[in-house]
């Protein structure tokens, strides 16, 4: 199985080490908005805003700071560096 490890720089570097990802995992919406205030409606790789309605992907990271919710652009560069993808089916 391929794992993609990506780093993150703010003031320190933080590692994530993700072995798989689920698409279309969950709305961005507001019911999620007010059940996981948390979250902050970004990308936790990259802290790219999430629009209105739109589909995060969940990263299943190995770390400490357990999965991720990651948009589009993320997900596509994990598929790129050989993280394998279920696609969750919308109803």
């Amino acid at each position: 199985m391929s794992e993609w490890n990506f780093e993150k720089s703010i003031t320190k570097v933080k590692k994530y080490s993700i072995y798989g990802m689920m698409e279309n995992f969950l709305k961005n919406d507001k019911q999620f908005r007010s059940i996981r205030p948390d979250k902050k409606g970004k990308c936790e790789l990259c802290n790219k805003p999430f629009v209105d309605n739109e589909y995060m992907t969940l990263a299943l990271n190995k770390g400490k700071d357990g999965n991720l919710l990651i948009c589009d652009s993320c997900r596509d560069e994990a598929i790129e560096n050989g993280v394998s993808c279920n696609y969750r089916k919308i109803n």
